[in-house]
């Protein structure tokens, strides 16, 4: 009986022993599997003194029983809560410092920095005491203080301005060579400004709103009389433009006007050497119908002369020939040449008596100085040849 009691208990125990083996299997095979979270790193230390190591993201089944996994407050990253794994990015907000400008306004500045965390190796994190985020906070307000030395208060509370500067990449490749000398492990990309992330002294801020609102209303007052003189000017101009409008149409009509006149005298002219043409023409014509006038006037007349000297030559020899005849009859009835030259002395005379304006004739019968006239021969010829005119006794 007490060996089937020692048998019992023994298998007992055993059974026992055996649970308690397997449930602490079972919690080693828990513990040794590590979960880890993406863009995250776990850090596996060596309780023998060996290497340290690290895991990626993901699933990880540890039967080492002497690594274990090293708590990240433990380490350089503790201020990150979690360590960061190589390329993965990190947001930095470090707290304001103090900064002075380039002009010695003394502010404050607030800036964020977003960062790309660099290969980093197990047993530098666990040998490093410090804190990683600190040294950054510490390297990014010493860098941006000495940044803003260099600025202007003016322009060192532009936003913008800051901004821009602030991320130029010549200013990023100094931070970056300040990270990497301090062990950060950090690459800054971007800088941000907080809001009212540059805070200059308040005093000076208001004095420079009031300097700002009095030049703001002195450039409202410059812009309004540069309005004004512009308007003037506008003015002016227009009444430039109106008066040379005025004097450009006056020049129009004065040469519209002076066009017109030149138009009229050139009709003028034209007319008046078309009068004169036709007038020369008609005393061309004229002067040609009378040199033809003329001409056959000269003609008529010498052909009347040559008629009338042929009608002279004519009668001359007519009378030649009546006076021949007179002569002959004269000579046939017995009156001998003395007796016909004495009658013709007295015909003569009688003719150049006849002619006088201041002789007077007085008819005086011949029986008076005893001649017989109707029986002479003379008063025979003198009917003949119509020379003397037979008076009445």
């Amino acid at each position: 009986m007490e060996t089937l009691i020692l048998v019992n208990l023994a298998a007992g125990s055993f059974t026992y022993i055996g649970t308690l083996i397997m449930a602490l299997v079972f919690v080693y095979m828990y513990w040794s599997w590590i979960n880890t979270a993406p863009g995250q790193r776990c850090v596996l230390a060596d309780r023998l003194g060996g290497q340290p190591t690290t895991l990626g993201a993901g699933w990880h089944f540890v039967l080492e029983p002497f690594k274990w996994s090293v708590p990240v407050r433990q380490s350089a990253f503790k201020t990150f809560r979690f360590y960061p794994a190589p390329q993965s990015r990190v947001f930095i907000d470090p707290p304001s410092t103090q900064i002075h400008t380039a002009d010695g306004i003394p502010g404050v500045a607030d800036i964020a920095v977003e960062c790309t965390v660099e290969e980093w190796e197990a047993d530098q994190v666990l040998n490093d005491c410090g804190d990683i985020h600190q040294r950054a906070c510490n390297v990014l307000n010493q860098w941006v203080a000495s940044q803003l030395s260099t600025v202007a208060a003016e322009t060192a509370n532009s936003y913008g301005h800051i901004a821009g500067l602030l991320n130029e990449d010549e200013r990023i490749s100094e931070l970056n060579k300040q990270l990497a000398h301090c062990n950060t492990f950090l690459q800054a990309t971007r800088i941000t400004v907080d809001k009212d992330g540059i805070a200059l002294n308040p005093e000076w801020v208001k004095n420079r709103n009031e300097i700002a609102s009095k030049r703001q209303w002195l450039l409202e007052r410059e812009n309004i009389l540069k309005t004004e003189l512009e308007l003037e000017r506008l003015e002016r101009d227009k009444q430039v433009e109106q008066q040379t409008f005025a004097l450009e149409q006056a020049k129009r009509e004065a040469a519209a006007a002076l066009e017109r006149e030149s138009l009229r005298l050139e009709a003028d002219l034209q007319l008046f050497q078309q009068r004169t043409a036709h007038e020369i023409e008609q005393a061309a014509v004229k002067a040609e119908s009378a040199a033809k006038l003329q001409l056959v006037e000269a003609q008529a007349e010498h052909e009347a002369s040559q008629v009338r000297l042929k009608t002279q030559r004519e009668q001359e020899e007519t009378r030649t020939e009546l006076e021949r005849a007179r002569v002959r009859g004269l000579a046939e009835v017995g009156v001998s040449a003395s007796h016909h030259t004495r009658m013709e002395i007295a015909k003569t005379c009688m003719d150049g008596i006849a002619s006088s304006p201041n002789t007077k004739i007085i008819a005086v019968p011949p029986g008076l100085f005893g001649f017989n006239w109707p029986c002479t021969p003379h008063s025979m010829n003198a009917v003949k040849s119509d020379d003397y005119d037979l008076l009445d006794e």
